[in-house]
Order: structure tokens, then C-alpha cells, then sequence
């Protein structure tokens, strides 16, 4: 499909959720407040449903602003945090004690974990949680309350940034608690960013949800076109101006020391990993086996957990390969020993569906739409952190126009 051809097409589909977002966000004001939204408000909401952000979130956030905490004060209520959490930790509660083995927090990450561990061992899925970077404050204020939950279940597996966010709070519940390490890898990847608007808050769009290339950033920063940011995707800018081959060694050191905050040794398991090619979706999507391998560990320290034999994870359901996946660039592919490489982006789909269509694009149109995308919601004073470095601020001063 060409590429206007598809921009058309998204419009008339960003033009449905439009429509859409307005009704949903003007029924949680009704439903919440019991008002109608004001103009800025209506608009933040709408950006946010149609940037990749979930109804779910939308409700819980409203719900947690100082205007219905006096609303619901008023009617004699509890606020929506704790009426959604307690319902929830009551669903968990009621469950078997069997069911309630064990439970997972973390990114999006732990979904990944608890098929894992339904997938290694006889044990019934685990209930994941996802509480990620943007839950952090409202989990260790205690705004939104895990107690419960850590109170229902054996044993609690939390991934370590969380934990030391919440560690304090729920410090009585530490000998059930855990840790596994947030898996990121940069070493196949080394030119992936991922953009969010925290103002927003949402990602910043792009053919790819919010993974972006960062020389395709620079060169938008440096007012560049996108066919002339397709002529720095070549080996002497990758390794000799941005350093790309560092973020292997980078990546390999952080995960070590990830490991050993958990207390689990990850040079075996990387081993493995690199020997069988690339491990990773994304920097910080990894493949179905490395997040079973993770589970392996942990679950030797729980002995009468029963594993299966073998390995059943390579018919688990990797819900992260209809996701976004980035391609190793060719440069950096001959670099690794990988064959030849492509700039093959598979956009995936942001809702994860097991029957997503798939749709693959080369570099200059995927270009094309991160320029667009930036273009929508960034200013070009925005300050962007990856783009502060001192090699990418070299280059971008190489590159910008006179």
C-alpha cells in the first residue's frame, strides 16, 4: 500500500476515534464529576485516547483529581482508586487458595511473566499487575493501595525499579516479596527511542506507536527532510559519530547488574540468549524464551513448584511479537554476526491482538511518518533528552543546515 494512500486512510480512522474519544470523555465527566468537560480538558482527553492512551487509565486518573475527591466526600463515597482496586483485590481474594500462589507486578513485562510461568510449571496463571512508571507516585504515596494484595498471595514477584519505589510502604510483606529484573537491551537496537509527551500524558505518535529512530529525531530537530535523514543511516555515522557499538556492552553491563540487585545471575542466561541470535523485540520487549528463563530462576527458589520438561515456552504466546518490531540495521547486523540486517519496521499494533494484520515498512516511509508524528506533537524547542549527548549534539551540529 502506498504511502499517502495509508495516511488517508488513518485519517478517516483518527477522525472515528475522534468522534469516539468525545463521547467517551464527555460521559466520564457526566459520570464522575456530573458535569460537562471544559474545552481544555476535553481536549487533553481526546488527545490522550487518540495517542495510544486506554479508557481505563482516563476514568482512574479523573478519578483521582482533587475535584471528585471532593465530590465523592461529599456523598459520603470512596475515591475511584479505591473502589476500582478494592474490587479487584476482592475478585483475586475470592479466588481458590490454589489460584493465589502467586502474583506479578511490574511493567508490561509481568503479563509476558505470568504465561510464562502457566507455560513452565503446573501452576494456574498467575494474576499480573501492571503498575508502570506512570503508577510509580500513586503506589508509593499509597493513593492507590496494594496491601491486599500482597496480604492475599504466598508469594509476590515485583520487578525491582517498583520495589524501590514501594519497598518502604510495604516493607511487613518483604519475605513474599521477589524481585525480577525489568528486561531492556539495547545491543540490537541501538537507534530505538521511545517518545512520551508527560505534559499529556501520551506517547508521541508514530508509524510505530512511540518507538522512534534517534537519528531520524536528530535530523527532524536539525530541519532536515526525510529523505535526506535516510542518508544518515550509513555505517560511519552509526559507529565512528554516534558510537552505536557501545550500547552492546552497555546493555550486557546493566542487565548484569540488574541481575545481581535480584539476585540472580544472568551471564548464563545471556550466554544462551546470544547464541541463539537476536533475544530482543524491541530494547525493552524481549522474546518468550528470555522472559521464561527469568521465571526459571525464580521458581528454583520456590522447590515445591513442579516444572514441565523441556521447553514449553516456544508454544507459549508471545504477546509481544504483535507488537512493534524493530529491525537490526544492516551496519549493525555484519557488526554482531547476524547476516545481513534490513530496516524492515513491523508496526504492529498497539492493542497486541493475537490476529493483527501485519504490516511491515521500510526506512523512508517509516521516516516519513515519525517526521509527521514529531511534527503533530513536538515543538522543536522541546528539549529531548537522548539528543542532548555529546555525539549526537556533534553531529547535529554537522548536519544542521546553515
Amino acid at each position: 500500500m502506498k504511502w499517502m494512500e495509508r495516511r488517508r486512510r488513518a485519517s478517516v480512522t483518527r477522525a472515528r476515534v475522534r468522534a469516539e474519544a468525545a463521547v467517551f470523555v464527555r460521559a466520564a465527566y457526566r459520570g464522575l464529576l456530573d458535569r460537562e468537560p471544559d474545552d481544555a480538558g476535553l481536549k487533553t482527553w481526546v488527545q490522550f485516547l487518540q495517542h495510544g492512551g486506554h479508557i481505563d487509565d482516563m476514568v482512574e486518573r479523573i478519578g483521582r483529581s482533587e475535584e471528585f475527591r471532593r465530590r465523592s466526600e461529599s456523598l459520603g463515597v470512596l475515591s475511584l482508586p479505591s473502589l476500582s482496586v478494592a474490587a479487584k483485590f476482592e475478585e483475586l481474594i475470592r479466588r481458590p487458595k490454589e489460584e493465589r500462589r502467586l502474583v506479578i507486578l511490574g511493567n508490561c513485562q509481568a503479563r509476558q511473566m505470568a504465561t510464562a510461568v502457566q507455560a513452565i510449571t503446573t501452576l494456574p496463571r498467575p494474576f499480573a499487575m501492571y503498575a508502570g512508571p506512570e503508577l510509580w507516585p500513586e503506589v508509593s504515596s499509597g493513593a492507590l493501595d496494594l496491601s491486599a494484595l500482597f496480604h492475599a498471595h504466598d508469594t509476590v514477584w515485583v520487578q525491582s525499579e517498583l520495589w524501590l519505589k514501594i519497598a518502604k510502604r510495604y516493607d511487613e510483606y518483604r519475605s513474599k516479596v521477589m524481585l525480577f529484573p525489568p528486561i531492556r537491551f539495547s545491543g540490537f537496537h541501538p537507534d530505538l527511542v521511545y517518545l512520551v509527551d508527560h505534559d499529556v500524558p501520551c506517547v508521541i505518535d508514530g508509524p510505530a506507536d512511540g518507538y522512534h529512530s534517534s537519528i531520524g529525531l536528530l535530523a527532524w530537530k536539525a530541519g532536515l527532510t526525510p529523505a535526506q535523514a535516510c542518508e544518515l543511516f550509513r555505517d560511519d555515522v552509526f559507529f565512528d559519530k554516534l558510537g552505536f557499538d557501545h550500547w552492546w556492552w552497555f546493555s550486557w553491563t546493566w542487565l548484569m547488574e540488574s541481575g545481581k540487585l535480584c539476585g540472580i545471575d544472568m551471564a548464563p542466561m545471556l550466554d544462551s540468549w546470544i547464541r541463539g541470535g537476536c533475544f530482543m523485540h524491541t530494547t525493552n520487549h524481549p522474546k518468550m524464551h528470555v522472559t521464561a528463563d527469568v521465571a526459571r530462576a525464580l521458581l528454583a527458589r520456590m522447590p515445591d513448584v513442579r516444572l514441565r520438561p523441556g521447553r514449553p515456552e516456544h508454544f507459549a504466546h508471545d504477546h509481544f511479537r504483535s507488537g512493534p518490531i524493530w529491525p537490526i540495521y544492516p551496519g549493525v547486523a555484519r557488526r554482531l554476526g547476524l547476516g545481513e540486517g534490513s530496516y524492515d519496521f513491523h508496526l504492529g499494533t498497539s492493542t497486541f491482538c493475537v490476529d493483527a494484520p501485519v504490516e511491515v515498512i521500510g526506512l523512508s516511509e517509516f521516516l516519513e511518518g515519525s517526521f509527521a508524528g514529531l511534527t503533530r506533537h513536538v515543538r522543536q524547542t522541546t528539549k529531548l533528552d537522548c539528543l542532548e549527548w555529546p555525539r549526537y549534539k556533534a553531529l547535529f551540529d554537522e548536519i544542521r543546515p546553515r
